[in-house]
């Protein structure tokens, strides 16, 4: 038997938050409901304006309800020792355990489950899965109907169990004998009971981008001529280069931050970082492990699974979870940089296609990490061609930016099974904490520290050296292995990052979780690609969506140091329709930025608008998302306008789900992040109103960008500057091609400073309003 259980609470924060609402339904492993237990919980304080828009519990409904601990000997009866079910049910067992209430240390998570047996799901949220599988499910956020969707839930995903095949069945149930995973019992009453031939699992397929003419003829002429050229198209993309690469029959890499667009063909091979394949030499070398984490559980039944199905062994197929990284770096092909790869091994497959095939198409993370492999990871082709070639310098910096912390390094660990060097990692990442505490600069972007020589005197830098060299006595002690071989890589890595060498800039930093970390970046990233990448190509092609600047492409150029010579052509203008133009209205009359009025103000901005469609308003930060939340709440709500805030209304597969489902006029107050994950569904086009909050400008204190700006005259002209118009541009070109744009509102009063060099870089498809 289990306890299915939910609570409503007054927030997330089990040590200050109170509970408010509790159901407890016991049932039986098929999931028929056996008793029940309900109660409103009385908090003795004001229910926040959210919980009673979330909940629908009001103050007046708790006037008379029991306290917690009047109730809390009862709910502890009830639940007894019995393992306890739910959604994310940690969430709930940390507010249980806060009040006194201990329960059985087995729990069983349906959100776990549902990751295992459904992982291409877009969002696990309850809401959106009761959603799409027909649950019934009309009390959302109050706690006995979310007990009861999540039983239902559970019923399905045992009938997932029933179906599975029965070869897989064998091998899972290998794998739960060595485990302890809460859903054990379940997997092993109901697996393989009626197998399926269905497959379970399909890979994830993006809809093949839209052609331009234009481009295409510019391309044919740029290939023959076997010139140096960078072209911006609005309305192109890479399947254009895809196409016209096709027919020529040119030996190419073709670089793109969309790979999947394209499908495989005969004339065209995918290729990804040898870590993204699954090597089943590999995994079955880790199935023969004496015992197996939760995390390890529920990976490997999902790798099971869909290693019945998949043609290319590729780990963008399925989702791999946070916790469950550890798990995929021992069972991938990560070690075949470093010993002879398996004969038959899903990489080794790509790799020898993409050495018989003219096209290669790659991320281009595997470009620059090509640079630190010295090659390894690309087949020889004479030409190159860069996608989205603006955001490259960005990509570049984020995959030579190395980081390291314990959780990652005891990752590389753990196939070891070593005790003392576990402990000795420990030790390291608690003196770095040291470090952090007595020299960081606390007021900055994050509480971090850049490291320099100064450092090297202090006695917390000299334990912190100390340390490291404990630990490289003990790593060099251990027998040979490829687990060996890959720790010593990271480690290596590590130590280079702590050497305060001046071609490097490493700083240490606390994490969102409060965790130490170490990062460290090349200062020399243009450099590097000039000399690595853009000199051994015969001829390189750029395709940029809207990186000209003052109709010129030298900041990119210059930012990337590629060739002086490399042809400029624009086909902008050519593609842009005259009638369609879009307005553009400032609102400069907002108080700065920095008063204190400018939040009220901008508030009241937004209600006048009178939006009559769904938007989106684009912030650069999540305290942002909150204020502007908290106070458009209550009028949205009372003019029947749905606001999907990211963070206060869900995560962003969750909000993502919520708008494609809904017909309820909508506005999305999200950042970057959730703009771009929103605008790759067909539901953007319901999107026809784009409100920016701010100026995209970077953080000011963030390493990188400090050192940047530190190099050059007039960082802020020079550097600040136009990063922060590309980057609006970005937000403009994205909103202009992919949703249905009527209105764009610029809510930050700067926008016509600094010379109107903002205002100058506005895309033709746009006229001031």
């Amino acid at each position: 038997m289990y306890i299915a259980l939910d609570l409503e609470t007054t927030g997330l924060n089990a040590k200050k938050d109170k509970i408010i609402e509790v159901a407890a339904i016991k049932i039986d492993l098929d999931g028929n409901i056996l008793d029940e237990y309900y109660s409103l919980v009385q908090p003795h304080l004001k229910l926040p304006e959210i919980i009673i828009h979330l909940t629908g519990i009001t103050d007046d409904e708790l006037v008379g309800a029991p306290t917690i601990e009047e109730i809390k000997d009862d709910l502890a009866n009830f639940i007894g020792g019995l393992p306890v079910l739910g959604h994310s049910i940690q969430f709930d067992l940390n507010f249980l355990n806060a009040n006194g209430i201990e329960t059985n240390p087995l729990f069983l998570d349906t959100f776990e489950l549902a990751q295992t047996l459904l992982p291409n799901e877009a969002s696990y949220s309850l809401e959106v899965m009761s959603e799409k599988y027909q649950l019934p499910h009309s009390n959302k956020h109050r706690a006995d109907d979310d007990t009861r969707v999540c039983i239902e839930l559970y019923k399905m995903l045992i009938e997932r169990m029933k179906s599975i095949s029965g070869k897989s069945n064998q091998t899972i149930r290998e794998i739960l004998n060595k485990s302890d995973w809460g859903w054990k019992e379940s997997f092993l009453k109901f697996s393989g009971l009626n197998p399926s031939n269905d497959p379970q699992i399909k890979s994830p397929t993006e809809n093949l981008p839209k052609e331009s003419p234009k481009l295409q003829n510019k391309l044919q002429e740029t290939f023959i001529s076997n010139e140096n050229v960078i072209i911006e198209s609005h309305h192109g993309s890479v399947n254009d280069l895809a196409k016209i690469l096709i027919q020529t029959q040119r030996p190419t890499i073709l670089s793109t931050p969309t790979p999947s667009t394209l499908p495989s063909s005969e004339y065209l091979a995918h290729l990804q970082h040898p870590g993204r394949y699954i090597c089943e030499s590999r995994l079955k070398d880790f199935l023969n492990k004496t015992s197996f984490s939760n995390d390890d559980s529920r990976l490997l039944i999902k790798v099971i699974l869909w290693l019945e199905n998949t043609q290319t062994g590729e780990k963008n197929e399925i989702i791999v979870g946070k916790k469950e990284e550890n798990s995929w770096h021992h069972i991938s092909a990560i070690s075949h940089l470093f010993e002879q790869n398996c004969k038959n091994c899903f990489y080794t497959q790509a790799f020898r296609k993409a050495e018989s095939i003219p096209l290669v198409v790659i991320h281009p993370h595997l470009l620059v990490e090509n640079i630190v492999r010295k090659g390894k990871f690309l087949p020889t082709k004479k030409h190159l061609a860069i996608d989205s070639i603006e955001t490259f310098e960005q990509i570049a910096a984020k995959t030579l930016t190395q980081w390291f912390s314990l959780n990652n390094l005891l990752a590389e660990t753990s196939a070891l099974e070593n005790d003392e060097v576990n402990a000795a990692f420990e030790i390291f990442f608690g003196l770095m904490g040291i470090f952090i505490e007595k020299n960081a600069d606390h007021n900055a972007f994050a509480s971090q520290i850049v490291l320099n020589q100064t450092h090297s005197d202090t006695p917390e830098w000299k334990n912190l050296i100390a340390s490291l060299q404990n630990i490289n006595e003990r790593l060099n002690a251990l027998p040979s292995s490829t687990s060996q071989t890959l720790l010593l890589s990271k480690f290596n890595a590590l130590k280079k990052s702590l050497s305060l060498n001046p071609a490097v800039l490493s700083w240490m930093m606390v994490s969102f979780e409060g965790d130490p970390l170490l990062k460290a970046c090349p200062v020399e990233i243009a450099r590097l690609l000039k000399q690595e990448i853009w000199s051994k190509a015969t001829s390189i092609t750029g395709l940029s969506h809207y990186g000209q600047l003052e109709e010129s492409f030298q900041f990119l150029k210059k930012r990337l140091q590629l060739p002086k010579e490399m042809n400029e052509i624009s086909l902008a203008k050519q593609e842009t329709e005259q009638t369609d133009k879009v307005p553009f209205k400032l609102h400069a009359d907002l108080p700065h930025t920095k008063s204190p009025q400018n939040l009220q103000k901008t508030v009241e901005r937004i209600l006048s608008l009178d939006l009559k469609t769904d938007a989106f308003l684009i912030v650069n930060s999540v305290k942002s998302i909150q204020q502007v939340h908290e106070r458009l709440e209550k009028p949205f709500k009372d003019q029947e306008i749905l606001l999907l805030s990211q963070g206060m209304t869900g995560g962003m597969g969750k909000i993502t789900q919520r708008f494609i489902k809904t017909p309820q006029q909508t506005l999305i107050i999200g950042t970057e992040r959730l703009f771009e994950i929103m605008l790759a569904n067909e539901a953007a086009k319901k999107i026809k109103t784009l409100l920016i909050h701010r100026l995209p400008f970077l953080p000011p204190s963030h390493p990188v960008h400090e050192y940047e700006n530190k190099q050059l005259n007039d960082g802020f002209r020079e550097y600040s500057l136009p990063r922060a118009t590309l980057r609006l541009k970005k937000f403009l070109y994205l909103f202009l091609t992919k949703c249905t744009p009527q209105m764009i509102h610029a809510l930050d009063p700067r926008f016509e400073n600094y010379d109107r060099y903002f205002m100058k870089s506005l895309p033709e498809e746009m006229i001031m309003a």
